[in-house]
């Protein structure tokens, strides 16, 4: 029985919508993510720029103030000659009398850099001396700080530092201002480069974001489709043998309806092996259920188990069930062996597999049940020498309701659930169970389960 669903990521709306969410989401994130690492990223470097540029205007600042006295000096040696104002100056015009391609060239490579204007000012904040490229500069602060200020234009930034000198009776007098502008193109240039680089990488890093969120969907749904296609299967699995008693019982009810005659108790046999196997299956169903939805809890109450015990007290019960088939049933344990577990569930993988082994092994034959450890493992193993398992059946041996032929031949009143229960007992008791079968000669099951020391 197949559920007319259809579970494909490109077909079924549901999913897609689904996959259409999770990775709307998921670009969302990492989006937001990206462009607040970028925001913080040219804003740290915005500042790290203004800063040194800063920096950089008031080293040259304290330079300027250091030839404040001599630039002032000179400055008032040409006005007591000059018999009116005078405009701001440069230096090699203040310092003609002392070899001015000398000074100039010293004082300009010391207080000057590429696109920097230097300014000296009066006490009286009147401009007399400039070495430059910036002479469309005006502004001058109201209130000057004594270690300096910054003050900026769209294109220019500036330094102001006031000097002083000490006195008796001023200890410190303000000499003189002195003013360093330079031009913001090159921080400006340089956060357009990072700007055009940052647009350039998140286009790249979006295109890379949406090819990896599609890829990253795709496998998150991966797991989600695999469960509701095996739930689907499961389902309808289930629902195939559940409907096989109920259609036994439904009829056999009709025959009795039939019937003039009161029935006996023989007319209830078949009706009464269909309602076993149902409760059998909703049980073994239920089983699962609780084993799978509930592993956390169940761990709560485990305990320690002494294994070597609960396998001689089932070797007792199925060495008698052997020996009426005539079959040699062995056991063999070896040592004292622990694990930490619910010993009601264990006991339910062994009991299916020694049922298996006693199932399927015809006379003359027989059955091993060892155990024993290895490293920090203990191996439980059931050999027998039945039918065995042909190569192409043994991949599906731990589906649930799957059932081979030779099983639907020898038990036809078995659910399919037994080696599935087995499996997911075992994992949920972070084992592994494994299977070595040849067609015809023999299976042998063994599960590990972590050594309790």
């Amino acid at each position: 029985m197949v559920l007319d669903t259809d579970l494909t990521l490109t077909t079924n709306p549901k999913l897609r919508r689904l996959r259409w969410q999770l990775l709307s989401a998921y670009c969302g994130v990492s989006l937001v993510i990206f462009g607040v690492s970028v925001f913080g990223i040219y804003k740290t470097f915005s500042y790290v720029l203004n800063q040194q540029f800063n920096k950089n205007l008031e080293q040259m600042a304290i330079a300027a103030a250091d030839v404040n006295d001599l630039v002032q000096h000179e400055y008032e040696e040409i006005l007591e000659k000059s018999d009116q104002e005078r405009k701001p100056i440069s230096i090699e015009e203040l310092m003609e009398e002392y070899q001015p391609q000398l000074v100039s060239s010293t004082l300009a490579k010391k207080i000057s850099n590429q696109d920097t204007t230097t300014r000296w000012y009066s006490p009286q904040k009147k401009l007399i001396v400039q070495e430059g490229t910036h002479p469309e500069w005006h502004l001058f602060p109201q209130t000057i700080l004594p270690q300096g200020i910054i003050t900026e234009s769209k294109t220019l930034r500036s330094f102001t530092l006031p000097t002083y000198v000490n006195t008796a009776q001023t200890p410190q007098k303000i000499t003189g201002y002195v003013q360093v502008i330079a031009s913001k193109k090159v921080i400006d240039q340089q956060l357009r480069q990072l700007l055009i680089g940052v647009v350039s990488g998140g286009t790249i890093a979006v295109f890379l974001i949406t090819i990896g969120g599609t890829y990253l969907t795709q496998q998150v749904l991966k797991p989600t489709l695999n469960s509701m296609l095996q739930l689907q299967k499961f389902t309808a699995d289930a629902a195939h043998e559940l409907r096989t008693p109920l259609t036994v019982i439904q009829g056999e009810i009709g025959l009795l309806q039939q019937q003039e005659t009161p029935p006996t108790l023989s007319s209830f046999s078949l009706t009464n092996r269909a309602v076993s196997q149902m409760k059998q299956l909703v049980e073994d169903l239920l089983l699962i259920a609780r084993i799978e939805g509930n592993i956390e809890n169940m761990k709560q109450e485990w305990r320690k188990i002494p294994l070597d015990e609960l396998l001689e007290d089932l070797a007792e019960v199925w060495e008698e069930q052997a020996q009426r088939q005539e079959i040699t049933f062995q056991l063999e344990i070896h040592g004292s062996l622990y694990v930490y577990g619910d010993s009601n569930q264990l006991q339910e993988v062994f009991t299916n597999l020694l049922e298996n082994a006693v199932c399927y092994t015809p006379k003359g034959g027989s059955i091993i049940l060892s155990a024993f450890a290895i490293s920090d493992q203990i191996k439980v193993c059931v050999e027998d020498t039945g039918v065995g398992i042909a190569p192409q059946d043994q991949d599906s041996i731990f589906d649930r309701f799957w059932r081979s032929e030779t099983a639907q031949d020898k038990r036809p009143d078995g659910t399919g659930l037994g080696l599935s229960i087995a499996q997911t007992i075992i994992k949920a008791h972070n084992g592994q169970i494994t299977l070595t079968s040849e067609f015809g000669k023999g299976s042998n099951f063994c599960a590990s389960l972590p050594k309790l020391f």
